[in-house]
């Protein structure tokens, strides 16, 4: 059975996120959404692997992917995908500076407090391998996100972003 602290966390995840977004001009939404939903679209296809991997484990029992997995993916990843490149897209030196913040807080802040608050817990990761898993992603959006301006013909002096 679903705990009350995962069903509550789940939705945090989820909402907060989201709703950050409407802090994003929707020239700049438009312009990553793209990208942003390949790398989700494959990053839903890497927890499948970890799962079936065992790489990390759950506290609550049934074991559900939806319930499970799918808020990190749906929740946090996409919409920091967009935040990522929004402020950083052109500058590709701010750009991994970014996502090593990002990932490095997730992987050794935010784990071990999920962890502690028994939602998941590494498996067979340690948090640097887990840090691995989740920053190379960074350069698959980037890669996206370029072919995908250049596919659409936007010079690069159009590419360099400014936050509005």
């Amino acid at each position: 059975m679903t705990s009350k602290r995962h069903t509550l966390f789940n939705l945090a995840m989820i909402l907060i996120p989201w709703l950050s977004l409407r802090f994003i001009s929707k020239r700049h939404m438009k312009r990553f959404f793209f990208a942003s939903f390949i790398i989700f679209v494959f990053e839903v296809i890497n927890h499948w692997y970890g799962r079936k991997r065992k790489w990390w484990k759950f506290y609550d029992k049934p074991k559900s992917f939806v319930r499970d997995e799918f808020p990190f993916d749906i929740g946090p990843y996409m919409p920091m995908s967009m935040w990522i490149l929004t402020y950083s897209y052109g500058n590709f030196k701010k750009f991994v500076a970014l996502n090593v913040f990002a990932n490095g807080l997730f992987a050794f802040l935010f784990l071990p407090f999920l962890k502690k608050i028994k939602i998941v817990r590494l498996h067979r990761l340690t948090y640097v391998q887990f840090f691995f898993y989740i920053h190379y992603k960074a350069y698959l959006l980037y890669g996206v996100q370029y072919l995908y301006e250049r596919m659409r013909g936007i010079s690069g002096r159009d590419s360099a972003c400014e936050v509005e």
